[in-house]
């Protein structure tokens, strides 16, 4: 007989309150039962905790257990991962945002294939993009498949894979809580909880398994939690940036990188070029400029792939 462990559902949410209820019912409908619940709110304005909580109070009782993390100022998305980990009991974490839905044999369909796989502790599958409220107006699957090779690698060479683009989408991962445990998300960047993650955890050894399933829709629209969104956010583009200089360039560097690091130029040229407009919106054009120079130097002067 297969094994049914227990499952942590962890669900972070911030001003989530326009689907929130949605999400949790997603959670609810799971054919795997022995689940517990886990929210966590990060201070939002729009009344979600309250939402949480009328909503647990008439569930509860379809959960192993239930609990509601809140707290009483903003800490910022990974400081929430963190908080929703610190409260599991389960012996696997399945994450969702606060808009984003799972399928009903989600957990079901993870757990028969960890069964298979003994020394597997991290998984991914496939999400379904979809616009606004309509579950049916599907854009486009995160992982096409041109990029399926990315799990066919093993850690190290996942690694540098990720130093280049970050193909992971998080509403799919399948994790055992205790690498959670070991390798908390890193707080110091605010808005950026998951390709730090990843990186983080096949730098130190541990293989992203996949398996080609889809387990989740990803909400794209007017929530503040998708990523069109995140991208204007300063705190976000800062994260971005601050994660770039700590642990992307350098690994880049060490490892002699230069499609990585070619890559990751153009992209935080965007996002410090979104950034000082944020910061100051009155010369965009002699930010921009600037931005150019110090990337030009940057390059001739730190880098040198000889």
């Amino acid at each position: 007989m297969d094994k049914q462990p227990l499952v942590s559902v962890i669900v972070v949410c911030y001003n989530a309150a326009e689907y929130i209820e949605e999400t949790l019912e997603s959670v609810k409908a799971q054919t795997y039962k022995n689940i517990e619940l886990i929210v966590s709110d990060d201070c939002s304005k729009d009344g979600t905790p309250d939402i949480v909580r009328e909503w647990l109070d008439k569930n509860s009782d379809v959960f192993v257990r239930t609990e509601l993390v809140t707290i009483d100022h903003n800490t910022g998305v990974s400081a929430n991962y963190n908080r929703a980990v610190r409260a599991c009991r389960g012996e696997w974490v399945k994450n969702i945002d606060g808009d984003d839905l799972i399928t009903e044999d989600c957990i079901q369909e993870n757990i028969e294939f960890v069964n298979g796989l003994p020394n597997v502790n991290i998984v991914f599958s496939n999400a379904l993009v979809f616009r606004g409220r309509d579950k049916q107006d599907i854009i486009k699957p995160c992982i096409p498949d041109d990029r399926k090779s990315f799990f066919c690698l093993e850690a190290e060479e996942q690694f540098k894979a990720l130093l280049c683009v970050n193909i992971l989408p998080s509403q799919t991962c399948f994790i055992k809580l205790k690498l959670l445990q070991k390798y908390p998300y890193n707080e110091q960047y605010v808005a950026l909880e998951d390709a730090p993650m990843w990186v983080n955890l096949t730098k130190a050894g541990n293989k992203i398994y996949y398996f080609d399933k889809i387990t989740a829709y990803y909400r794209v629209g007017e929530s503040m939690t998708t990523g069109n969104k995140r991208f204007y956010s300063l705190a976000y583009a800062e994260s971005v940036m601050l994660f770039f200089w700590n642990d992307m360039f350098p690994s880049i560097k060490k490892l002699k990188l230069e499609e990585a690091y070619n890559y990751n130029r153009r992209f935080l040229l965007t996002i410090e070029f979104a950034t000082s407009v944020l910061k100051n919106k009155k010369n965009p054009i002699t930010n921009f400029i600037f931005l150019v120079v110090r990337r030009f130097i940057f390059k001739h002067v730190f880098f040198n792939f000889n």
